[in-house]
């Protein structure tokens, strides 16, 4: 094995830790209940997933934006979870063709893990108490990784939203 040199990348990127704190199963539960991925040949939902969760975490304004952003290190888009190249118009067919439905469900999933994670914890914040093993832990990622969502405000700005 080579040795790894100073300022060389030995781990994870926090990318694909993130997606350890998603269920690929839920996810495939709501594709297949509005056939997300019908006559699709390479670029699968998951896939779109992944790009479009990319861009978002990058602050990506355009399709030509997150098209030269993943062009930029192609050989880190296999570590990402990215199976190849993703083009302009192939996202942009996705983005036009799949049902909304698909990522309103996923959202919703999400949504309801993280009301589960932070059921114990009382509204003025503190100690929380543990809703199941393991949960002082996998809160903990979610703290790092996304912002907390709790009854339509969001704690990072204070705004309201619609669910």
């Amino acid at each position: 094995m080579p040795a790894i040199l100073p300022g060389m990348h030995a781990g994870r990127f926090i990318f694909a830790q993130l997606l350890d704190l998603l269920s690929r199963y839920e996810f495939n539960k709501c594709v297949g209940r509005y056939d997300g991925n019908r006559r699709v040949r390479s670029f699968s939902c998951w896939d779109q997933f992944l790009v479009m969760l990319f861009a978002q975490l990058t602050y990506r304004e355009s399709l030509r934006d997150i098209e030269s952003c993943l062009r930029a290190f192609p050989k880190q888009l296999y570590h990402l979870g990215i199976r190849g190249v993703v083009s302009r118009s192939t996202l942009a067919d996705a983005n036009e063709n799949r049902s909304w439905r698909i990522w309103a469900d996923f959202a919703m999933t999400l949504i309801a893990h993280a009301r589960r994670l932070y059921a114990g914890e009382p509204v003025a914040g503190g100690i929380p108490a543990p809703v199941f093993p393991g949960a002082h832990r996998k809160k903990f990622e979610l703290e790092q990784l996304i912002p907390k969502v709790r009854d339509g405000i969001d704690s990072m700005s204070g705004k309201l939203f619609k669910l």
